[in-house]
């Protein structure tokens, strides 16, 4: 699928790699639309920014825990779905309970999948091909952040074994990502010391992932996989 002239939904597209992706995208000539939640600032200057070369930008404000109604109705105008959007949200084990279980997966998993269904019906009807591509971590696990690992597991099973169902008009992959960006709250001291264990030595960069990513968009014959960009962690 050549990207130019294809409309790109970005979940949590306001900032950070979605806001990343984003830029990068326009320049390669593709139209936008980004998701976010309460970067609504973010959000505007990065549809400004977009919009400089030349692509058709639309914001649109849903909360995962909420309606994604008004994000499912711009399936219908999406050729490209980038599931992004996450909540790294710390728990202590001992404070899990039902509440905070289902934030995890409804946020990381539950939206995104509807949107990836409605998508998969979409392009039936139109006997068209559609491309998802979804996000996850190269860290399996963290103790305190169960709910999280959770629902990216989840969204790791809905393109690992979902993919033959979605076949053959829609491909859908995974890029699984490793010590990349620090967390909101961290500093690049942080990354600095993460990144010493990593075999590569080093962490990773954001051109590095727009290059897988361009990557799976250009190929059509690639699906139901997961890439870890993590440096051999």
């Amino acid at each position: 699928m050549d990207i130019k002239g294809k409309t790109v939904l970005i979940t949590g597209g306001a900032k950070r790699l979605g806001a990343f992706l984003s830029i990068e995208l326009s320049k390669l000539g593709a139209n936008l639309i980004i998701h976010y939640n309460s970067s609504e600032k973010e959000a505007k200057r990065l549809k400004e920014e977009c919009e400089k070369t030349g692509s058709n930008v639309k914001t649109v404000r849903a909360n995962f825990l909420n309606s994604i109604s008004k994000l499912s109705n711009l399936i219908k105008e999406t050729d490209i779905l980038i599931c992004n959007a996450s909540d790294f949200r710390k728990i202590e084990p001992e404070k899990l309970n039902e509440r905070e279980i289902l934030r995890g997966i409804k946020t990381e998993f539950l939206s995104h999948f509807i949107l990836i269904k409605n998508l998969w019906i979409k392009s039936k009807k139109k006997n068209s091909l559609s491309k998802v591509i979804t996000i996850s971590d190269a860290t399996a696990f963290r103790t305190k952040f169960i709910p999280y690992h959770l629902g990216k597991k989840l969204l790791e099973y809905t393109t690992q074994e979902m993919a033959k169902m979605f076949a053959p008009h829609l491909t859908i992959n995974c890029l699984a990502l490793g010590v990349i960006l620090p967390p909101e709250g961290k500093d690049e001291t942080y990354i600095k010391k993460l990144s010493e264990k990593v075999p590569m030595k080093r962490e990773g960069k954001m051109e590095e992932i727009l290059s897988a990513l361009k990557f799976i968009i250009e190929n059509d014959y690639i699906t139901g996989q997961l890439i870890k960009i993590s440096g051999g962690m």
